[in-house]
């Protein structure tokens, strides 16, 4: 289950070692912000398969729902002291205001804690 050289999605819930939000390094304010959480398995992060993308479109994954459920075990946090907006079902955020450091915070099933790299937000040029 932790051999690196195995690749793959196979048997997700046993193999998965972390998820990694990524989003923009920069994002303009009153705009949706795109958030892409990235599955990390022990040979790495898959950039390729992506677990979720918000927001999102069609249905989830059978990655994220082996993981999490679906889409009922993503939420998505304000990290920035309110300079983001999370939708009410918490898969959608949305940049408010300036800000020079932000990040999203996560929970995806039992990966609590997730937090992403900072980013900026900007206003429109």
């Amino acid at each position: 289950m932790t051999d690196q050289s195995v690749s793959g999605t196979a048997y997700p819930v046993q193999r998965l070692q972390g998820i990694d939000v990524r989003t923009p390094d920069r994002t303009v304010s009153q705009t949706a912000l795109p958030v892409t959480l990235v599955p990390v398995w022990p040979g790495g992060a898959d950039d390729l398969n992506p677990l979720y993308r918000s927001p999102s479109t069609g249905r989830p994954s059978e990655m994220l729902v082996d993981v999490a459920g679906g889409e009922s075990g993503v939420r998505f946090a304000d990290g920035c002291s309110g300079a983001l907006a999370v939708s009410s079902d918490g898969l959608v955020v949305t940049a408010l205001s300036v800000a020079p450091t932000c990040t999203v915070r996560a929970t995806v099933g039992n990966f609590t804690n997730l937090e992403s790299d900072p980013f900026g937000i900007t206003t429109r040029d």
